[in-house]
């Protein structure tokens, strides 16, 4: 969990801080596109004395992550997954219209809604989730 001091930065930006300069435009499905972070940007992140605890973000940018969008999920005997065959229908824990779960690492982020852009599907975050909502792994502390 990070400290309270990194945690207010992110969401309440003050003094010295960067601010968006302008809203991320839409392309024309009404998706925004985020912008990658420079050197310039990250250098312009630290705090008054030239530290601040994402000061090495950039070291980071390159860790590859496992994005998921879950649908749902169900529970099924041995017997049934084995009977599963072209058109069978497995019946999901979500109705349809709820917000559809975006996974970060198997770790809940947030939440959206699948969209279509050019015969492509696409997943719109419409919530990002909040850290009190969020189940820690087994074993984890805290």
């Amino acid at each position: 969990m990070p400290d309270s001091d990194a945690a207010q930065q992110l969401t309440e930006p003050g003094e010295g801080q960067m601010q968006p300069e302008e809203p991320l435009p839409a392309d024309d499905a009404g998706v925004h596109r985020l912008r990658p972070l420079d050197d310039e940007a990250l250098s312009q992140a630290s705090g008054p004395r030239g530290h601040s605890p994402w000061s090495n973000l950039h070291r980071m940018m390159d860790v590859p992550l496992s994005l998921t969008v879950e649908l749902g999920s169900t529970e099924l005997p041995l017997a049934e997954v084995l009977r599963l065959d072209s058109g069978s229908v497995v019946s999901l824990d979500r109705l349809p219209g709820e917000p559809i779960d975006l996974l970060v690492n198997g770790q809940l982020f947030a939440r959206g809604e699948v969209v279509v852009i050019n015969d492509t599907f696409g997943y719109r975050i419409t919530e990002l989730v909040n850290e009190d909502e969020v189940v820690p792994a087994m074993g984890a502390d805290g």
